[in-house]
């Protein structure tokens, strides 16, 4: 049987993060549009519908002050949303278990899917924007190529991106990236903007690979 323990441990670590921005979503489009109504309940935010733009204001007040309004909400403040949030939370974290079953049956990855989308810890994987491996990110390491501090942490296995930062982590919308990859692109660039950067970090790849093949061919 292959072995699939990476597999396992990335779902659960994408799964916790991707059901933290499920609530968050659901709890920026309540408070800005039902400033009068002080908290939703487990119900009313499983039943709302979130759109692309709903996601992108989302993301953009995640970059302004506390002191600057919701755009097209006047009413409320950033600051005042980071409020509600923490006092939404402190009541009702230990009751989220609908919600989170919701989520994991509508909304997210089964286990078995996303084992069968990630691979088994045989596969060599490959980045979708630079294509480097896992099997050369393991070689370059070992021929001193790899300078990253954090390597003994991340890098060896590939991770997990939101082609678009602004939208849930969806089937549709995750792709296996390297750390570097992933750590360049963040949630700046869309997936078409970051193809340039991916290609020329492609370059890079081939050409230290290249070198290390000379050093062998010396020895």
């Amino acid at each position: 049987m292959p072995q699939t323990n990476i597999a396992q441990r990335k779902y659960n670590e994408i799964r916790k993060r991707a059901f933290e921005n499920f609530i968050n979503i659901r709890l920026f489009h309540f408070f800005i549009q039902n400033p009068a109504i002080p908290e939703p309940n487990i119900d009313e935010l499983i039943k709302l519908s979130i759109q692309k733009e709903m996601y992108d204001l989302y993301g953009r007040c995640h970059q302004m002050p506390s002191s600057l309004v919701v755009p097209h909400y006047p009413h409320i403040k950033i600051g005042e949303l980071d409020k509600l949030y923490k006092n939404w939370y402190d009541k009702n974290t230990q009751h989220t278990s609908a919600l989170e079953k919701v989520f994991q049956e509508q909304h997210f990855f089964s286990k078995e899917e996303f084992i069968k989308f990630y691979g088994a810890d045989e596969i060599d994987r490959s980045c979708t924007y630079c294509k480097v491996l896992e099997s050369e990110i393991e070689e370059l390491a070992e021929h001193g190529w790899i300078r990253t501090k954090r390597h003994l942490t991340r890098g060896r296995t590939m991770e997990l991106d939101r082609k678009d930062p602004f939208l849930p982590y969806t089937k549709d919308n995750v792709a296996l990236c390297c750390y570097w990859c992933n750590n360049a692109k963040t949630d700046e660039f869309s997936i078409n903007e970051f193809a340039g950067i991916g290609n020329a970090m492609t370059r890079i790849w081939i050409d230290r690979l290249r070198k290390i093949d000379k050093e062998k061919k010396m020895i």
